[in-house]
């Protein structure tokens, strides 16, 4: 997990190595209403995201000029949304993304990059949060 969340979360099991046994201390599983952690709008299907193409807008940060930096958490459930430590995506201006669900506060946006990272749990992933002003104020 990146970040700094400090959760009971699900994980792939490729995604970690070892074979000491670990105690399991979170409880049972429990689903989130989508309400707790979204502002309404959500992209696409269950699975996958909306096409829609990134923009320059107000407060849209960039680490090198032209690549969004991206969050692999934002905790999209608090308002105002608390973001983990940034990460170099390799989304840029103008680049097609998916987008998911924007957060509770309107902040953050999920995204998917369909041609970086996998979906896998292991490596570069291709799901994170950018900020909500990296994307068409009317999102599709």
């Amino acid at each position: 997990m990146y970040g700094n969340l400090n959760k009971c979360l699900w994980i792939h099991s490729g995604a970690v190595s070892g074979d000491a046994a670990q105690a399991d201390s979170c409880s049972d599983p429990v689903t989130m209403p989508v309400s707790e952690f979204t502002n309404g709008q959500i992209g696409g299907g269950t699975s996958d995201g909306a096409t829609v193409t990134t923009t320059a807008g107000s407060g849209c940060a960039m680490y090198d000029g032209s690549r969004i930096t991206a969050y692999g958490n934002v905790r999209p459930w608090e308002v105002p949304t608390t973001a983990t430590a940034p990460l170099n995506s390799q989304v840029a201006i103008g680049r097609t993304v998916l987008w998911r669900y924007v957060s509770r506060d309107g902040r953050y946006v999920m995204v998917r990059d369909p041609r970086s990272g996998g979906t896998d749990g292991t490596g570069l992933q291709s799901w994170y949060f950018i900020p909500r002003g990296c994307l068409p104020a009317t999102l599709p």
